[in-house]
Formats: structure tokens, sequence, C-alpha cells
């Protein structure tokens, strides 16, 4: 009589079945310690993924790695069921004119995302929370998001007129105006170039807004209504 015996996998020690093949395909892992699992960088991704591979990259999320699994033909990133990076920002008040809020800190461009999505401003509208008083409003319905925004048709909101800009601080031009901004370190005196101050400004009716990524409302916000930006949700 012939009987079945589990395959082990080590093949130093014969009588090891810590880790074993059953006879029904299962793979058993008999050991109260751990697994480690496949680790390297994105560059040691296998050539030929299928579904279903999970390994740890060591180049996300630097410098801690993350798991990933490929899934519908892209590797995407496990995610933990905690979240630690809540923000919640509040990022200015209505005045019945203003459109632009912002800049939003921290910026939603530099956040982790999964991987296999475009994370563009699109994307990252969809997965903001914003609230004006009490209302939530709708990403790319009710606002969009801009980086460095210098129409100043979109409103007023985060603009400083020439004489109280800070140095070392970064701005975009919004309204060149009687402002001769190539004297506080700007390339050009034009709209929607991008400078870092190095004086406060002469004249009167320049305005500039500090870069970063903002809030631009479809219509301006109601006076004295606070708007609220709550982000990072999976982070």
């Amino acid at each position: 009589m012939r009987f079945l015996k589990t395959l082990t996998l080590n093949r130093r020690a014969i009588y090891d079945d810590r880790l074993a093949v059953r006879t029904d395909s299962s793979v058993i892992m008999n050991t109260p310690t751990n697994l480690l699992i496949p680790k390297g960088g994105t560059a040691n991704r296998p050539a030929s993924p299928v579904n279903g591979m999970i390994r740890y990259n060591t180049d996300l999320n630097t410098p801690y790695g993350e798991f990933e699994v490929y899934q519908g033909s892209s590797w995407r990133v496990v995610r933990f069921k905690e979240s630690n990076g809540v923000t919640l920002q509040k990022v200015g008040t209505g005045n019945d004119v203003d459109t632009v809020f912002g800049p939003l800190t921290p910026d939603p461009f530099d956040n982790a995302y999964q991987s296999g999505v475009t994370w563009d401003k699109v994307q990252i509208a969809k997965n903001l929370t914003v609230i004006v008083e009490n209302v939530y409003q709708i990403g790319t319905v009710n606002f969009d998001i801009e980086q460095n925004p210098s129409d100043a048709l979109l409103g007023t909101g985060s603009e400083v007129t020439t004489g109280f800009f800070v140095p070392s601080v970064e701005y975009v031009i919004t309204t060149v105006g009687d402002t001769d901004f190539t004297a506080i370190g700007a390339s050009a005196n034009t709209v929607g170039t991008v400078f870092t101050a190095t004086g406060i400004g002469g004249g009167t009716t320049g305005q500039a807004r500090e870069t970063g990524t903002y809030i631009v409302f479809k219509t301006f916000v109601p006076d004295t209504k606070d708007v609220h930006v709550l982000q990072k949700f999976d982070q």
C-alpha cells in the first residue's frame, strides 16, 4: 500500500514541515514567527506580472516602503485600515466676491497616491472634502483644483497687494499694475510669472498670489461663510 506524504520544501531537512504543499495543492506555513515576502525597488518588479502577485516595494513611501499587489493590469498599494494623516484646514471666509481659496496645506500634489492612478487636479478634486459653512461641495462640479492660479478674474482670494509682499516667499503675479516686479525678484513683469520676493514691492496696484494649490469655486462664496478642506484620508 502506498501512503500519501506531504511534500516539504526544505531540502536540507526532510522532516521539516513548517512550509509544505499538501496533496490538494494547499500551501501550509506551520510557524509562529513570520513570513518574509519578496522585497525590492520598483525596478525589481517582475517583467511579466500576473494578477495576484504580492511583494514589498522599498521605493514607495520612502523610507518605509509599501506592500503592493498586481491587480487589473497595474501594481496597487495595499492600504492599511487606520488613517493617521487626515488634515483639516480653514482656507478662508466668503465675501460674495472671492472664488479662490488656499493655498492648501499640505499640497495635495505631494500626497502619496494609489499606484496606477493618474494623480492630477481632477483626481485631487474628487478626493478632497470641501465644506462651505455646513454644505458639502462636489469636486469638478462646485470647484476645481488649480496650481498657481494667476487669472485675476478668478477672484481675489489670497492675493497680496504690493507693499505687503514677504521677502523669501514665492508668489505668482496676478496683476502687474504700477509695480515693477523685476525690482523684487521677478524674471519678467508679466502676469503668471513665478518669483521669490526679495522685497515688499513698490507702487499701489500690483498684486500677486502665494504659489501653491488652490480651491477655485465655480461661483463666489457667500459672505461670512467659512471654507474648510479635509484631505489625506488614505494616507
